[in-house]
């Protein structure tokens, strides 16, 4: 019973969201003055709305826009039903938020939420296809990000698929040092982004609890240094890399 009330409320919210916010007020917005207008009243209309729940931090992510990172860092998430939201992706300068956009369509994500100081550029997909015809070397750059990003999706499903939480703590740990870590001697890399332990534990797709117990036994094993996230010390990555079973690339 307590279920069924949960998902009629979820229904009705989400409709009557969408209604108010993509029917009425876009209609009549776009009607009046025109598109540009309309997707940005009611973008800043949506963002109002859910600030409460995620804060002035996250960017709305919408099929109309292409967002593009242009400063800083952001965390990629995807709404869930039993938890605030998922932790899709790690994206920084060049990378777009929501890939689906490129093309016209609703992807995945939902949201980004910034964890340094950061700034997007906001485009209309016919906008940024003119940019990109004009600078060829950004539409190069926009494909290897693309790449990018379905080739960590691709490893963290194996990854999921198949391995234990330790070994998905060490994937996450190496993925954050692949993306903002700072080399240090002998190989060892210093993580510098101010991610938490629940950011952590959403990369790995496991509790924050079961998280933290397993940084604590790498710590004991000699694999990292530190106590908390931020400035977290990978001594080892080859060994980490060993046992999340993945390939590791220097920063």
């Amino acid at each position: 019973h307590g279920y069924a009330l949960w998902a009629v409320g979820v229904v009705a919210v989400a409709s009557a969201e969408e209604a108010l916010l993509r029917g009425s007020l876009y209609r009549a917005v776009e009607q009046r003055a025109g598109a540009v207008a309309a997707i940005a009243l009611t973008s800043v209309a949506f963002a109002i709305v859910h600030v409460p729940l995620y804060g002035w931090a996250v960017v709305p992510l919408d099929a109309a826009l292409v967002t593009v990172v242009a400063a800083g860092w952001f965390r990629v998430f995807r709404n869930a039903a039993f938890v605030r939201d998922v932790t899709l992706a790690l994206a920084g300068p060049g990378e777009v938020l929501a890939p689906g956009a490129l093309f016209g369509d609703r992807s995945a994500e939902n949201g980004a939420e910034a964890i340094t100081g950061a700034a997007v550029l906001a485009l209309a997909p016919d906008a940024l296809a003119r940019h990109a015809e004009a600078f060829p070397a950004f539409y190069a750059a926009l494909g290897r990000s693309l790449a990018r990003r379905a080739l960590r999706v691709q490893r963290k499903l194996e990854v999921f698929s198949r391995a234990t939480v330790e070994a998905r703590v060490a994937g996450a740990l190496l993925e954050i040092a692949e993306d903002a870590g700072t080399a240090l001697a002998g190989g060892a890399v210093r993580l510098d982004l101010p991610l938490s332990q629940e950011h952590l534990a959403a990369l790995a797709g496991t509790t924050r609890e079961s998280c933290s117990t397993a940084v604590a036994a790498f710590a004991r094993g000699g694999l990292v240094r530190g106590s908390r996230l931020r400035g977290l010390v990978l001594l080892d990555p080859g060994r980490l890399a060993d046992l999340a079973a993945v390939d590791f690339r220097q920063p």
